[in-house]
């Protein structure tokens, strides 16, 4: 969330952004592990460290920060549709994807 404060972007567009930064890691680190002399100087339990820490951070955090656009956009959905008395497009399709997302991750992290 703070991220879309500082980039002024929406929740999609962040993880648009998020999802770009991985792809360019991961092709950064397949390139690299093609060569010996990077293997040769990795320290691998230290690598396998840290990809344990992220992902149990990122399980624990990722999954609390979806639940709650999840809540925002079911919120969002039920004040479109007080206000367009029970209109049946009240639901947009970012919404949806965000519930969508949010329910992958939660039962993900279970």
């Amino acid at each position: 969330m703070d991220a879309m404060r500082a980039f002024n972007c929406d929740y999609q567009a962040v993880v648009s952004r998020c999802n770009v930064f991985e792809d360019s890691i991961g092709v950064l680190l397949k390139l690299a592990f093609r060569h010996v002399e990077s293997l040769q100087i990795l320290d691998l339990p230290e690598l396998i460290e840290h990809i344990t820490e992220v992902l149990t951070e990122y399980s624990a955090v990722g999954a609390a920060v979806d639940a709650k656009a999840a809540a925002n956009a079911a919120n969002d959905k039920e004040q479109k549709s007080d206000d367009s008395s029970g209109s049946a497009a009240s639901t947009t399709k970012s919404q949806l994807e965000l519930m969508r997302m949010a329910s992958v991750r939660a039962q993900a992290s279970v």
